[in-house]
């Protein structure tokens, strides 16, 4: 998902304006990137080989239902795993409850890394960007002055 991210991101840079990365940040909300931080561990190999005899039944409504406080990254990892547990209780299905727990831990600390490093990625970008903005506008009043000394 980093990946992928990462090579998403850095592509749209020459093609959106600063105000359109803002609205793209907030469509990542903690919410979208808890289930998106789910989907993918749930779905990856070593969860399949590890946890083999784990059956999880991902919800993104009631992911995305938990409010947005809850999911702050300041939290500490006890605090956003305290938050989260609720939910992935229904989710991650086992009869041994120090696995879930375990999983449940995974999942939050997980979550805390990508949420820091998309919004990372994103003030990179945004700043990025208003670089470029800056750079094309001397650029273009350096062609104008040309273009008047030309005259």
């Amino acid at each position: 998902m980093i990946d992928f991210l990462i090579e998403n991101l850095f592509s749209m840079i020459a093609d959106m304006s600063v105000e359109k990365i803002k609205e793209l940040r907030t469509q990542y909300s903690n919410q979208r990137i808890l289930y998106m931080t789910a989907k993918q561990f749930f779905t990856a190999d070593e969860f399949k080989r590890e946890f083999r005899h784990v059956t999880t039944v991902l919800n993104e409504d009631a992911i995305l239902a938990i409010p947005s406080d809850k999911l702050e990254v300041s939290r500490s990892i006890d605090e956003l795993k305290d938050s989260i547990a609720p939910i992935f209780d229904s989710i991650v299905l086992t009869e041994d409850e120090p696995l879930k727990q375990r999983i449940i831990g995974i999942i939050a600390a997980q979550y805390r890394a990508k949420r820091n490093l998309s919004i990372s990625l994103f003030d990179v970008i945004e700043e990025q960007r208003k670089d470029t903005e800056a750079i094309i506008d001397k650029i273009s009043s350096v062609d104008k002055k040309a273009l008047f000394i030309a005259d």
